[in-house]
């Protein structure tokens, strides 16, 4: 953990030409794909299997559609509270990394500790497991799949999911799209045959709708169901990096940026290289701070007025090859309503720069990259997610009676054999093709945030790894697979789910206190998207009572969850915070991390640097 890349000998590692475009994870998820990602992996089996969560605690028609409605409208809040954190923090990983941009690297291990351990495999191994048995379930209509089956069905489900990824993470987002709407179709048909069925007369469940014998307790525990069931509203915050986004330009400057202006370097990046000297283009004023093989710098205008605010992430050129500038990438701009005009599409600013006394001119071409695609995703999925919950929910109350919701031990299945009679076998089928793309989701997210976890040398650094010509994370993928296949070997993998509920809350928290921390201790960052302070404080106290409600209900698995969290500190300062590790040890993982890089042809971040040819993505 944390050491350095094996290419930095030579060793091992896989070479490539210089004639393209670097080897990093490339912005391939567009605005469609990234609702299909938050759809899909928040619609999962629940709606289609145990929908009865909310309704076997309320007792009651009415206050169940009711909190199905209220848990999307909370789940909403949380996701533009993220949509603010995604947008002003930018780079992939998620809670981790804003616990980590907030609180520092043991609060963010911790997190990444429970992930790693648990929460993300055991969550891939029970998707997988259902999809397996509801895939199954048709070719046994008269009893339960064999076990073994199941497991070796959802094993193969998952190293199918795997290779797909790590093939393109473009053909990994066309079955995301596919099973997404997929899922989408199936719940349109179970609820327009649920209408049908109200339109025939058919609404007698619905008399004293609001009627039922339940407490402010039951409803909490209702609550907590059904906020659970719109886990994953937060997924497309781990991919950030990978998100399209349309760009804008600055074309109307009211003067050229022809002279030099010194820079204030308090992250060093000038006086580390020894070809600049602190100057660089006029008008502004550069502050920054280092973020791992990046600088990131605010851009302050300070004439023109024509850009309020900039961020751009600078990134060192090879010295041998550009001695003279900067490479940059991920311009953030910020413009004033009527600064840019749709009919010029391109606004190049003319930048002197000066090197070992010597001024070199460049142009810089600015351009906005505002993540708008990300709170775009938010506004598109969360209601659909919201409706599609809340209608299903209507068309199951208008078919089954109570007692067929609390005892079906599949509703949709129950609901397909009385509304579809012959084809009530589709309704398994869809049940597998909407888990199936859950899968999908899960395993794409948690590589990415155990890629993120390696660049900030709190796992191998093999793991930051990027195969050399399809740009996807090979060895974080792998590892994703491989531990949840090690999941499926547990009879105990439901249970061990379970001990994790609120410390998923609690890390949930944490994000939305580092949203009010981050807008205390650095009020000048760019937010694009900036929600009303109400919005975070009451998600918060929403967050609280979801991690209180598992601890007062069942306190021993709040223990041993708490328990397994903590048991990441020693390995944190072992593996991690201690640097003096014997030279046998490094040598070994300097051996392994050779070898890996040879075997799956990936590079490191520094390698990825390269410049490459055409690719067969």
């Amino acid at each position: 953990m944390g050491y350095k890349s094996a290419g930095d000998s030579g060793k091992g590692a896989a070479t490539c030409s210089s004639e393209g475009e670097r080897i990093v994870l490339k912005r391939k998820i567009t605005l469609p794909n990234g609702v299909a990602l938050i759809v899909g992996t928040i619609i999962g089996s629940g709606i289609f299997v145990s929908p009865s969560g909310v309704f076997k605690y309320t007792r009651s028609v009415g206050v169940s559609l009711l909190v199905w409605l209220l848990s999307g409208v909370f789940s909403t809040l949380g996701a533009l509270c993220f949509a603010e954190l995604g947008t002003c923090i930018t780079r992939s990983g998620g809670d981790y990394a804003y616990i980590m941009e907030a609180f520092g690297p043991l609060p963010a291990f911790l997190q990444l500790w429970v992930a790693l351990l648990i929460i993300r495999p055991t969550t891939q191994a029970i998707v997988a497991l259902t999809f397996a048995y509801y895939a199954a379930k048709p070719f046994f209509p008269d009893c339960h799949p064999p076990e073994n089956a199941v497991r070796l069905l959802a094993a193969a489900c998952l190293c199918l999911l795997t290779a797909v990824n790590c093939f393109s993470v473009r053909w990994a987002m066309r079955i995301q799209g596919l099973f997404t709407s997929a899922k989408l179709l199936a719940l349109v048909t179970i609820v327009i045959a649920g209408i049908v069925h109200m339109s025939t007369g058919h609404r007698s469940t619905f008399n004293g709708a609001f009627d039922g014998d339940y407490d402010i307790r039951n409803v909490a525990l209702a609550f907590y169901s059904g906020l659970f069931a719109f886990g994953g509203w937060n997924f497309l915050n781990f991919v950030t990096e990978e998100l399209q986004d349309p760009y804008k330009f600055a074309h109307d400057l009211k003067k050229p940026l022809d002279s030099s202006l010194l820079v204030r370097d308090p992250s060093g990046f000038v006086s580390e290289n020894p070809l600049l000297v602190p100057a660089t283009v006029s008008v502004v004023f550069v502050t920054g701070q280092s973020s791992g093989s990046e600088q990131t710098f605010l851009i302050h205008t300070k004439e023109t007025g024509d850009l309020s605010l900039s961020l751009i992430e600078i990134q060192r050129g090879n010295q041998q090859e550009t001695p003279h500038y900067l490479n940059f990438s991920r311009h953030m701009c910020f413009l004033p309503d009527g600064a840019d005009n749709p009919n010029q599409p391109k606004g190049l600013i003319q930048a002197q720069l000066r090197t070992n006394g010597e001024r070199i001119k460049s142009t810089f071409v600015l351009m906005t990259h505002q993540l708008w695609n990300l709170p775009r995703a938010i506004w598109i999925a969360m209601p659909i997610v919201t409706l599609v919950y809340v209608t299903a929910n209507l068309a199951y109350f208008a078919v089954l009676t109570s007692d067929e919701m609390l005892t079906s031990t599949a509703v949709a299945v129950t609901f397909g054999d009385k509304m579809f009679s012959s084809m009530s076998w589709t309704v398994p089928v869809f049940v597998a093709l909407s888990t199936f793309g859950g899968v999908n989701g899960i395993l794409f997210t948690s590589a990415r945030l155990f890629l993120v976890g390696s660049q900030e040398g709190q796992l191998p650094s093999v793991f930051s790894y990027i195969h050399i010509r399809k740009f996807t994370p090979v060895p974080s993928l792998l590892f994703t697979c491989g531990m949840s296949l090690l999941m499926l070997c547990s009879s105990d993998v439901f249970v061990l789910i379970n001990y994790f509920s609120q410390i998923l809350w609690l890390s949930t928290a944490a994000c939305i206190v580092a949203l009010l921390y981050l807008r205390r201790s650095q009020p000048d960052i760019p937010r694009p998207i900036k929600v009303n302070l109400i919005l975070p404080v009451t998600f918060l106290i929403c967050c609280a009572f979801l991690a209180v409600v598992p601890a007062i209900a069942d306190p021993l698995s709040t223990v041993i969850g708490l328990a397994i969290t903590i048991s990441g500190v020693p390995v944190y300062y072992v593996f991690i915070k201690w640097k003096g590790k014997p030279e046998s040890y490094t040598k070994m993982l300097h051996e392994i991390t050779s070898t890996l890089q040879a075997v799956l042809e990936v590079v490191s971040p520094e390698e990825g640097e390269k410049l490459l040819g055409p690719t067969d993505t």
